[in-house]
């Protein structure tokens, strides 16, 4: 997309700019961009620029099957990865609870669950989906004990954050050990796509509830990306200070990002 063309910014690409060459370049760079709509805690807003992307990428793949770039549209599974947010219209997006983030963590650990270490991760380090899987061997920084992270979103959104002493006492650096230095630590676990569905089944099986009444009325929905949200409601409770949360979860502050 691009930000500087007036109107929407997913406003529907002419056919004489759709090339071949540009397909991939396309669909990858919107992916991250939906998965990056998830930090607004806006559900509202989030849930319709969804929406708005999924239109914008229908009418691409369309004229891209018509002209035989490619033969099935991967909008569907698109639209099943973020069919989520009907089910949060009327939510607000809801944080776990440290008790209930142990028993996750005490499950994913003592099963070997295949997506541990994703699970882990978004625990220990607070991170946006797409950051998670990023994360390479050469980001981590055993001298200083920080991770780098390449995030997009924002510039703020590229910084270091501390390696967890939790991190290490539960095998990280032997789960890393052999990682090629460039390839993202996490292939060959799951899919990203599966994070949602896998953490409402571990959920579900240690009786945590997916939806959560407040005030006795509102409800909170939360799915895997409440990890983040959890790491920003532990962090306020143990008295670390506002902006260094910011900080370490990607967000600017005072309108620009804390070196």
């Amino acid at each position: 997309p691009n930000e500087n063309q007036s109107g929407s910014k997913y406003h529907a690409k002419t056919k004489e700019n759709i090339a071949k060459s540009k397909t991939q370049e396309w669909h990858n760079s919107i992916a991250t961009e939906l998965d990056d709509i998830a930090d607004d805690d806006n559900i509202e807003k989030s849930r319709g620029t969804v929406q708005e992307v999924l239109g914008w990428l229908q009418e691409i793949y369309k004229y891209a099957i018509e002209k035989e770039y490619i033969t099935t549209s991967p909008v569907s599974i698109a639209t099943e990865k973020y069919k989520i947010y009907e089910k949060q219209a009327k939510t607000t997006r809801g944080a776990y609870s440290s008790s209930e983030v142990r028993k996750i963590l005490d499950h994913v650990t003592t099963t070997n669950h295949k997506a541990k270490w994703p699970i882990t991760l978004m625990c220990y380090t607070g991170c946006r989906n797409s950051e998670l899987y990023r994360i390479t061997k050469k980001d981590i920084n055993l001298e200083t004990k920080s991770i780098y992270i390449d995030g997009t979103k924002t510039a703020a959104a590229k910084r270091n954050i501390p390696l967890a002493k939790k991190l290490e006492e539960n095998g990280f650096l032997d789960f890393i050990k052999d990682k090629d230095e460039s390839t993202p630590i996490l292939d060959g676990t799951v899919l990203e796509q599966q994070l949602n569905q896998i953490i409402l089944e571990i959920t579900e099986k240690l009786g945590i509830q997916e939806t959560i009444s407040k005030d006795g009325a509102a409800i909170e929905f939360r799915s895997f990306y409440s990890l983040r949200k959890s790491v920003r409601t532990y962090a306020t409770y143990t008295g670390v200070s506002s902006d260094i949360i910011e900080v370490c979860l990607g967000h600017k502050i005072s309108g620009s990002a804390m070196q």
